[in-house]
């Protein structure tokens, strides 16, 4: 009774490949299973929203899923930002860096040279078009001493340092 009117419950059946972009969004992966997540759109005053993920190792029970909510609603919990993991090459054969969220500050900020950064959703037809531009771009300009290209997932990779409010967009830093 104390979460009517507070929070709006969906369950997902991720077996279905119509829902798999869930766990996508969410950056959950199967050995996480079964666990919850609140997507909050205006989680305590901020404007952008936040996910909240279910303790991990944590086995997901009655008690367990309330203590989770009832956390949530007396403002306990710790928003989860996503992250790829650190590639192991990280220049692509077309010379595009792949930026993540834990390694956005290093590769952008403190390069010594201008980034051009492509901001793209993988597998949208929109960014599939763009990275294909990119892509030549890259090509062309591949001789360049003061200019290095990079992508950044925004879905995948969540960043609190740039606010992204349409992809694809291209962005120099």
């Amino acid at each position: 009774q104390p979460f009517r009117g507070n929070l709006l419950f969906y369950k997902s059946n991720i077996i279905e490949e119509r829902t798999q972009g869930i766990l996508e969004v969410f950056n959950i992966k199967s050995e996480d299973l079964p666990t919850a997540v609140i997507f909050d759109t205006n989680i305590y005053g901020d404007e952008e929203p936040n996910k909240l993920k279910f303790p991990k190792g944590t086995p997901l029970n009655k008690d367990s899923f309330l203590t989770f909510l009832n956390d949530y609603l007396q403002k306990k919990l710790t928003k989860y930002t996503a992250s790829e993991e650190l590639p192991v090459n990280k220049t692509d054969s077309n010379g595009i860096l792949k930026i993540v969220r834990n390694s956005f500050v290093e590769d952008i900020s403190q390069s010594k040279k201008k980034n051009l950064v492509l901001f793209c959703i993988k597998e949208t037809k929109r960014c599939i078009e763009s990275r294909k531009r990119f892509e030549e771009i890259s090509r062309r300009l591949s001789h360049s001493k003061v200019l290095n290209f990079g992508e950044f997932d925004p879905i995948l990779n969540e960043n609190d340092i740039i606010h992204i409010k349409k992809v694809p967009e291209i962005i120099l830093f």
